[in-house]
């Protein structure tokens, strides 16, 4: 039995805050040292990063006005939000959001950054703050976390579970390489207009003899959501999903959380689900039969040809909010979105590309529901070996 100790976060590593050096100080700014924000981290699934992962703050310092973090440090946004954590790929500096832990020899750094990660809940526990909670420096200091003696062991537990993200990551690669590869195509054919047999086509008031340009409701069945009432909804997987929003979606496919016993319009497997709520435009497909709430609406190929039709949309909808109206926040009514302009090519192109795309999409969904499992599977583990329920 590998016995364990009780420390605190000081003891196991040096804590550093972040900063931002003054923007009108060019001696600072646009440099080769990476510097990162909490935002960088929304949505970030990998474990490792080396500059700002979102493409926020990736002009870089010259230097910095704090000091510099070391490769192989454990970097915490500790506001806006609490709980955010990866570990620096190379020296990086971090803004104020951050206080981050440079770990000594008494614990291995993605050890210690697994077991953060699952014990987030005790991180925001110490944050303060009513409405932008914030972790301090001398509070992360004194949170005492449970380890294991041995830094042998913990690095064996450690790589273990790393092995599910690194798999979890090449996976997510290659999704991301299948999804640019159907729209650079799209782009290619339907955009520039150097689709197969181009050459020898003839066009008249800019399109392609044969092309038309249609309203969208003349092309795909339309079926806006309506929320049910809150009463019935669950995480219990009681009734159908249930998505109202865009607070679901995933890269591509919508995420599974909230069911409800109770919901008339009812979206097929595979539909187009685009956002009608601000933000306007967000498109996702969904795995399964769903709920549609008055969030979004779901959108389907009269022809059956709904990976062109999902480009198509995705095409005509790169910015969001570019439709629909409101005070408060923009959205856009079944009559708007009826209207909408889409480029209609030749049936034949349309059935070339939606074959070509709909090969990519199986690929892109074994791939996915293969992460789905992983991270079962990692989440599984994580606990029991952290807790030593389970030996190594």
């Amino acid at each position: 039995m590998q016995k364990t100790r009780i420390a605190r976060i000081e003891e196991l590593g040096e804590v550093v805050g972040g900063g931002t050096p003054k923007t009108e100080n060019p001696e600072y700014w646009n440099g080769d040292i990476p510097w990162i924000s909490p935002s960088d981290l929304t949505g970030y699934t990998n474990v490792y990063i080396s500059r700002g992962a979102n493409n926020i703050t990736e002009l870089g310092l010259k230097k910095s006005s704090t000091k510099l973090l070391p490769k192989g440090t454990v970097l915490l946004s500790s506001r806006a939000p609490v709980g955010y954590l990866a570990i620096a790929e190379n020296d990086i500096c971090t803004n104020q959001g951050f206080k981050s832990i440079i770990c000594n020899e008494s614990i291995n750094n993605l050890y210690l950054y697994y077991y953060l990660k699952q014990n987030t809940d005790q991180l925001k526990a110490f944050a303060s703050g009513a409405t932008f909670p914030e972790l301090s420096g001398k509070s992360l200091k004194k949170i005492k976390i449970e380890v294991f003696e041995d830094i042998d062991y913990q690095k064996t537990i450690a790589d273990i579970v790393y092995k599910y993200d690194r798999l979890i990551e090449i996976n997510n690669k290659r999704i991301k390489l299948l999804e640019q590869t159907a729209q650079e195509i799209y782009k290619e054919w339907f955009v520039r207009f150097r689709f197969p047999g181009y050459e020898n086509t003839r066009f008249e008031n800019g399109l392609p003899t044969g092309w038309n340009v249609c309203r969208l409701d003349e092309i795909a069945s339309i079926l806006m959501g309506q929320s049910p009432e809150s009463i019935y909804y669950n995480r219990s997987n009681d009734g159908l999903p249930f998505h109202q929003g865009v607070g679901s979606y995933g890269d591509y496919y919508l995420i599974d959380d909230v069911y409800s016993t109770e919901g008339k319009r009812i979206a097929e497997p595979n539909s187009i689900i685009f956002s009608v709520r601000a933000p306007v435009g967000r498109i996702n497909i969904n795995l399964n039969k769903i709920i549609l709430g008055r969030g979004v609406a779901a959108i389907n190929s009269k022809t059956g040809n709904n990976h062109y039709l999902y480009w198509a949309l995705r095409n005509r909808f790169s910015e969001e909010d570019t439709i629909g109206n409101g005070s408060i926040f923009v959205s856009v009514t079944k009559d708007e979105l009826n209207k909408q302009k889409m480029l209609v090519p030749e049936q034949r192109l349309i059935l070339l590309f939606d074959n070509i795309a709909s090969t990519y999409e199986k690929e892109q969904r074994c791939l996915y529901l293969s992460n789905q499992n992983l991270i079962k599977q990692r989440d599984y583990l994580l606990p029991r070996l952290m807790s030593g329920k389970l030996e190594v």
